[in-house]
């Protein structure tokens, strides 16, 4: 992507979705804010700066998501969207409890002040009754009591707080002021969260976290896949991190496949009945442009898709085409017929295109003398599939390297998903590629169509050594006074 490309995807795209966003009061003592005057932005700072924590409140943020927000060490937040004024909250406001409120509280409110603080209902029933049963070491796994962990309670007080939710004795103390407090506290974060969410409009959020490392193959991820599957949960479309498992980039193409046979094949049907109509009205207006060279790839497609292939009758037709006696008063039917099979194929020309530029965009990674892998697009059989150039065997897609599955991944999202938009969040986009494989990725990311805006940070200066250099940049940091001991 040259100087050219970047200023003409900026003309674009518009003014950056988000102009600026902070936190102040981290850690109690440090504000850490960033100015997006573009729609990609590059921050580059040292390691303990508080690029990640940024990142990670934006996208808890952005996406609503409370229990991510409440981890975070804060005390107030601001976003500022285009040509809109400042949203800002206090995290007192939006999260006045923390869960060592949950062990002096009443026993009857337990369950309900636990999926406030982000548990679900399945996790918290099978916690107490792990503990009930005397299940110790399942009881510690579980994720219920994991997160108590993560929360800041200890051992001791996870199981203080299941015998308390098993007595149910009447006690504790401001029962209804807190219910009272707990929903004004409510009621604040689903305020803020309405106006971030109307003011991203149709955008979607993707994130890209440090962690993306960790192969979703592993058995705990095919469980919660198989949990979201049986609630009906949209992998695919949903605001969600990125992860290196490849079963919903699989799975996408195959439905892209399945939908433009499918559709090939009823528009066959609708054109045979339509050009037998055609034989019979000879006073029907020949609305036919010529058919030329440049039309033979998609009629060897569409024709391969329908099955309809004989290497003679093909060879004798496009002969006819490369002469353009095709063109001729003798030919008019099956030049009629052939106009329809364009047609037929444009039909589906989006889908396949968006295919090709997702098959493209990774393959331009690999097709370079002496690659051992490939990534290609198959037009008639409509399959995108990576191949081993030793071999000429295809790879599964489960088998490529870490970097090449975030490389795979993302791209995917980006090309596959049709008339989505993204504001893209990418925390250390160097994680398991090469020096030349960082070089190219950001502005690549950029460069799809689908990213409305791009924010990255990152620890090495060969993400943004190219064209996205001009814009790269630091956070705007500053300091509370230092209490004197």
């Amino acid at each position: 992507m040259n100087d050219a490309n970047v200023l003409t995807k900026l003309t674009k795209v518009g003014p950056p979705i988000i102009e600026s966003f902070r936190l102040e009061g981290v850690n109690g003592y440090k504000t850490i804010a960033v100015r997006f005057e573009q729609n990609v932005k590059i921050i580059s700072a040292e390691n303990g700066a508080g690029k990640t924590t940024l990142l990670n409140a934006l996208h808890a943020l952005l996406t609503g998501n409370a229990e991510r927000l409440r981890k975070i060490n804060f005390k107030s937040l601001a976003i500022k969207f285009a040509g809109q004024d400042e949203i800002c909250a206090a995290k007192e406001d939006l999260f006045p409890f923390s869960i060592h409120d949950v062990l002096s509280g009443n026993p009857h409110d337990v369950f309900d002040w636990l999926l406030d603080f982000g548990l679900s209902s399945k996790s918290i029933s099978e916690m107490f009754e792990l503990h009930t049963s005397g299940r110790v070491a399942q009881f510690l796994a579980s994720d219920g009591f994991v997160s108590l962990r993560e929360l800041g309670l200890s051992r001791d007080e996870s199981e203080a707080l299941c015998h308390k939710w098993r007595s149910r004795l009447p006690g504790g103390f401001g029962l209804m002021q807190n219910r009272e407090k707990r929903k004004k506290a409510k009621d604040a974060f689903n305020q803020l969260c309405g106006k971030v969410k109307s003011k991203l409009a149709d955008i979607a959020v993707l994130y890209l976290p440090t962690f993306r490392r960790i192969e979703t193959e592993l058995p705990e991820y095919q469980e919660v896949h198989r949990e979201r599957s049986r609630q009906g949960g949209d992998e695919w479309g949903e605001d969600r991190l990125i992860f290196f498992g490849l079963q919903d980039v699989t799975k996408k193409l195959e439905v892209i496949t399945d939908d433009i046979q499918k559709g090939t094949s009823a528009a066959y049907s609708r054109i045979s009945g339509r050009t037998l109509d055609q034989f019979f009205n000879v006073a029907a207006p020949n609305t036919e442009m010529p058919l030329n060279e440049g039309n033979i790839d998609m009629l060897r497609a569409v024709l391969a898709r329908l099955g309809k292939t004989d290497s003679q009758a093909e060879a004798s037709m496009f002969d006819l085409i490369r002469s353009g006696a095709i063109n001729e008063p003798q030919h008019q039917s099956l030049r009629s017929f052939l106009q329809q099979l364009l047609e037929v194929y444009q039909e589906k020309r989006e889908q396949e295109l968006a295919v090709e530029s997702f098959v493209n965009a990774v393959d331009s990674y690999w097709n370079h003398p002496g690659s051992e892998k490939r990534f290609l697009f198959d037009k008639a059989k409509v399959i995108a599939h990576a191949m081993d150039t030793y071999t000429g065997k295809p790879l599964p897609l489960s088998t490529l390297s870490s970097g090449e599955k975030q490389i795979v991944s993302i791209f995917a999202r980006l090309y596959l998903n049709e008339g989505k938009r993204y504001l893209i969040l990418i925390d250390e986009p160097e994680l398991s590629l090469s020096m030349e494989w960082q070089q190219k990725f950001l502005p690549d990311v950029f460069a799809a169509p689908s990213c409305a805006q791009l924010i990255a940070i990152t620890h090495s200066p060969f993400t943004f050594d190219n064209d996205l250099d001009p814009y790269a940049g630091s956070m705007e940091i500053s300091y509370a006074p230092k209490v004197e001991q």
